[in-house]
């Protein structure tokens, strides 16, 4: 090996320890200024409709930082990594906590899960079924309970009722309908100004 050679060789070597103890050096600055970094969570209450998918509903000022959350009400909202999907009517509290070393930062939001539309929920009592959103009648008389759930999930309890070639009689805490045909019940709901329909089909021979 000349002279030359060993120079060059010797100079690229430094060169490579000069790189290394740089990488080093910026690498635990970096660390080290993070580990003096206050955390900080920044995250907004969310208002959604069942269905509904949001994405990255938080953020943190170091990117380092271990994240968890804890929910009050799992069956309302579900958690998967940084997305929330809303999958029932009601409201949860969502805390997020992050963690880097000895620091430790948490807030907590208010997640709002709504329904779109105004529903009707049947609960079938005597000779009767509910399939597809229709009640299905296996006899001459059936009853069933009705509830309207508003779109923030409370109930709605001011509304009027009507049916045409049957008897509908509401009893304290169910209907009672006398039919023998098809027939639609139709539910009005004088402060939305709003109808719901439901539809009555017959299984049963006259």
């Amino acid at each position: 090996m000349t002279k030359r050679m060993a120079t060059i060789l010797i100079s690229l070597i430094m060169l490579a320890i000069s790189f290394t103890l740089l990488l080093v050096f910026f690498s635990f600055n970096q660390n080290y200024n993070n580990s003096l970094q206050k955390l900080y969570i920044s995250a907004n209450n969310l208002s959604l409709n069942v269905g509904d998918t949001v994405e990255n509903f938080y953020e943190i000022n170091n990117k380092q930082a271990d994240v968890n959350f804890e929910i009050d009400n799992e069956k309302i909202i579900l958690i998967n990594d940084d997305t929330i999907t809303a999958i029932k009517v009601g409201k949860v509290n969502l805390t997020i906590i992050a963690t880097y070393k000895e620091n430790i930062v948490q807030k907590t939001i208010l997640v709002d899960v709504k329904s779109k539309n105004i529903n009707l929920k049947i609960t079938p009592v005597l000779n009767c079924f509910i399939m597809n959103n229709n009640l299905y009648q296996t006899d001459k008389i059936c009853q069933f309970g009705l509830e309207i759930i508003n779109t923030d999930g409370s109930l709605i309890c001011e509304y009027e009722y009507s049916v045409e070639n049957a008897i509908l009689i509401k009893e304290f805490t169910y209907f009672q309908l006398e039919n023998e045909t098809n027939c639609t019940i139709t539910f009005y709901l004088p402060q939305y100004k709003q109808i719901l329909c439901l539809n009555v089909i017959t299984q049963f021979v006259v």
